[in-house]
Parts: structure tokens; sequence; C-alpha cells
């Protein structure tokens, strides 16, 4: 861990079909509440933009900034950007389909509500053709009761006086006219009743038909809320493995891994600030490192994300041998696992004796170990400057490589390796900044 980095959806009234036309207008009224409440956590939809260049979207303030804009490499990379890559496309596809499927439910209860309005107004003409049936039926009756009073079966019968016969005619006459407009009336009211029926029914059938095609609809929507909740999750196991590939990933164009590079890279920022005369730059340690261990892949080794060697990395015995010089032991076997003689350690092989005396810790975890690439990189930063004191001359520089290792080829090879490094352009910080992957929330 860096301390200065941040890490870390009149027919009666059929009772059966009204009560539930009016029970499903009450109950998808309750269900838009419902609905809404269900998937007001559900995000909504995105384009197919938000998962362009993924990788990116990953940052990760664990890592030098500048190292998340780089184009990497490796097998595990690879897969861990596709990862995600189809994790995002699957959130953004589902959501998609979730929105379509909102606006199909909100289609549906307009239309519900509409067919509602038109039941209702149907019911309410319904009403009030019996209510006028009844009164044209009641003034019939009541002509035909009238009738049977004054003339019995035959309204002429009886009639001697021609004055009264006169006036019995007219009255018939008059009596036949008024019944023929009531019996108009009625057929008319009866014609239009068999309309409204039919109405009725149709509007009936069709608020069955919008209620199923609803309650499908808030099922789907349902589904593909839960859905996308499980792949938002997918999303966020993707995401932690990026973050975990791009340490171990490598970075074309050099020999150098993610982990290594920002190691260097923190190196070169502590350095900065508790010894900024000095000029480290974290090339010059690569150059170091490239030589002492292959940027900690020695023997077939490699850095994990931590920082520290997957296997320990020490050097042969310091025991006077052919070309070897003697050093016994100084570090009870502490770092090297020898008491008898020292042996050099770590991807930066340090001495046991230095480390005791030049060993710190780069990565903030509170320990000093020399086979962590943090530690280490940091640890050699102040022993370089400590041999050149300013490492911004190339007399400096030289000084402090042959300080670090007193061979003219060693120092040519180190130095060779640190111009090809320098030589390497990382993105501008300023450049860097990119937004956060991470799970949202939007109304529904």
């Amino acid at each position: 861990m860096r301390p200065h980095r941040n890490r870390p959806s009149i027919r009666p009234r059929r009772p059966f079909v009204h009560a539930t036309i009016l029970g499903l207008l009450v109950s998808l009224a309750a269900s838009v509440v419902a609905t809404r409440d269900r998937s007001g956590d559900i995000a909504a939809a995105s384009s197919d933009d938000s998962i362009a260049s993924v990788a990116i979207l990953v940052p990760d303030d664990q890592l030098d900034p500048r190292i998340v804009a780089l184009e990497l490499r490796g097998t595990r990379w690879t897969r861990a950007v596709e990862r995600l890559d189809k994790a995002l496309f699957a959130v953004a596809d589902n959501e998609r389909q979730l929105t379509g499927s909102r606006d199909r439910l909100g289609e549906l209860r307009a239309a519900f509500a509409e067919v509602g309005r038109d039941y209702a107004a149907v019911v309410a003409e319904v009403d009030e053709l019996r209510d006028n049936i009844e009164k044209v039926e009641a003034i019939l009756r009541a002509r035909a009761l009238d009738r049977y009073v004054h003339f019995g079966d035959d309204p002429l019968a009886g009639l001697d006086d021609p004055r009264r016969a006169t006036d019995a005619g007219r009255s018939v006459e008059l009596g036949r006219r008024v019944d023929e407009v009531q019996f108009s009336a009625r057929d008319a009211l009866l014609a239009r009743r068999e309309q409204t029926d039919i109405e009725e029914l149709t509007l009936a059938s069709r608020a069955v038909e919008l209620a199923a095609e609803i309650a499908s609809t808030e099922s789907v929507i349902a589904e593909r809320a839960a859905l996308v909740e499980t792949l938002e999750a997918e999303v966020d196991g993707a995401t932690a493995a990026v973050r975990a590939a791009r340490f171990t990933a490598g970075i074309p164009g050099t020999d150098l891994s993610v982990v290594a590079l920002d190691a260097y890279l923190n190196a070169e920022e502590l350095l900065a600030e508790v010894w900024p005369s000095c000029g480290l730059r974290w090339w010059m340690i690569a150059g170091v490192a490239r030589v002492e261990s292959r940027h900690g892949r020695f023997g077939g080794r490699s850095l994990r994300a931590d920082g520290r060697v997957d296997r320990p990395i020490i050097g042969i015995a310091l025991d006077g041998g052919p070309g070897v010089r003697a050093m016994t032991d100084t570090d009870d076997g502490r770092f090297d696992g020898d008491d008898v003689w020292d042996r050099a350690v770590g991807p930066l092989q340090f001495i046991p004796e230095t480390w005791l005396r030049r060993g710190r810790d780069g990565s903030g975890d509170g320990r000093a170990d020399p086979q962590n690439m943090y530690d280490a990189a940091y640890s050699a930063g102040r022993y370089l400057c400590a041999l050149g004191g300013n490492l911004g001359s190339r007399a400096g520089l030289r000084g402090a490589y042959f300080g670090y290792n007193n061979s003219s080829v060693y120092v040519a090879d180190v130095i060779g390796f640190a111009d090809r490094y320098a030589a390497f352009e990382l993105p501008d910080p300023a450049e860097s900044s990119v937004p956060v992957v991470e799970a949202v929330e939007n109304p529904d």
C-alpha cells in the first residue's frame, strides 16, 4: 500500500363482468405505484458509447494515473477486458429492453385507462336508457289502462250520440298517434340498448386483454430488473478482474510489467518528496532492475499484484569462490536463508547487510521487504541518491551505478537499459483522468 496514494415496473347489468372490470381498474391503479417502487433502483438504459474503451473506464487509485491510459498486453489482461466488455454490453442491452418494456407498460396502462373511461360512459348511458325505457313503458301502460277504463275492449261501443262518437273517434285517433310516438321512442331506446350491450361486452373483453398484457409486461419488467441486477454484479466482478489483471499485464514496446513500472514511478514520487535535490527518475531504477533480475522475472519468476515476487530471488553464496567476493553472514539468514554466507536478495539484489541499512518500506504496508518490488525500488532509489548525489548529471548517475556495482560492464549495461526506458513516453497525468465504472441508480 502506498501512503501517498489513495488505496485502498332493461336487461340486468352483468354483475360478474362489471365487477371484474372495476376490480381490474382498482388493482391496476395500485400496481402502478408498486411497479415503480420495485423498479426505482434499476439503472436507465445506456448507449453503446458507454462501453467503448472499457479498459480506461476502470481507473485504479493504487496505480500511477499515467499507467491507466497505457495500452497493455497479456492473456489474463485480454480476458479480463473482454469479460468486462461483455458484461457492460449485456447490462446496456438489457436496460434498453427494460426501458422498452416500461414504455410499453405505460402505453398499456394509458389504453386501459381509456377503456375504463369508455366503459364507465357506456355504463352511465345504459343507466339513462333503462330509466328512459321505463318512463316510456310507464306511459304506454297508463295509456292502455286509460283506454280500457273508458272504452273497454271496443272503444266505440255504446256511442249512440253522433257528437260523442265524433269526440271519441278524435280521442282514439289522438291516442293512437300518441301511442305511435311512444312505441317509436321505446323501439329506438331498445335498439340503442342493444348497441350498448355490444359495446359493453367489447370494452369488457378489451379490458381483460389489456389487463393480461399488463400483468405479463410487469412480469417481464420484474425479470429483466432482476437480470440487470445480476449483470451489474457481474460488471463489478469484471471490473475487479480488470484491476487485478492490470497489475501483472505487460506494456507493449517494453519488457516492463505494470507493477514493475508502477513501483519505479512510486519510488520516483517518494524521492521527489523526501530527497528532491537528488533528481531521481523512474528509468534510472528500471535500468538497474533490468540487469539485476529482469524486473523480477529472473528464473521464470513474476511479480504479483502487490509487487512481491512469486518466489524469492536469492543469489549465489558469496563464499569467495572464483569471481565472487567473500561475505560472511550478516543477517543470521533472515533475508537469504543462509546463516554462513551472505547472498544477494530480491529483484534489486541487495546484500543483506546493505538492506539492513538501506532497506525502506515503499509499498506502505509498514514493513521493508527486499522481495517486494515497491520496497526494493524505493530503497534502490535512496541508495542511488546517496551514492551519486545529484543524478541529473551523467557523471552523478554513472557514479551512483558504480557505487551500486563496481563494474564497468555492469554500469554500461545498466546505462544502456536506463536510456532505453527514458525514451519511453508516458501519458500526461492531466490527460489520464477517466470516469469510474460503477453501479448507477436512476429513477424509473
